[in-house]
């Protein structure tokens, strides 16, 4: 099942590729709540997304879970 994001929280802006990527955590999905997320895991999912193959149309990338799902937009 697929968790439509409904709101997000900031994390920080990274390079990727030559261009900025904004990187967000999801705080609401029609399915859950989510009021914090460690900031040792939120400097994971940077680290992580500094070195992944982001789509070239992507400005943005949600964290929706700690299993490391991603959404790209």
């Amino acid at each position: 099942m697929v968790n439509k994001v409904v709101s997000s929280s900031n994390i920080k802006s990274i390079m990727n590729g030559g261009r900025s990527i904004t990187l967000k955590y999801a705080t609401k999905t029609d399915a859950w709540e989510r009021h914090s997320l460690a900031p040792s895991v939120q400097e994971a999912f940077a680290k992580a997304m500094e070195k992944a193959e982001v789509p070239a149309s992507a400005t943005t990338a949600i964290m929706t879970s700690v299993a490391s799902f991603y959404t790209y937009r």
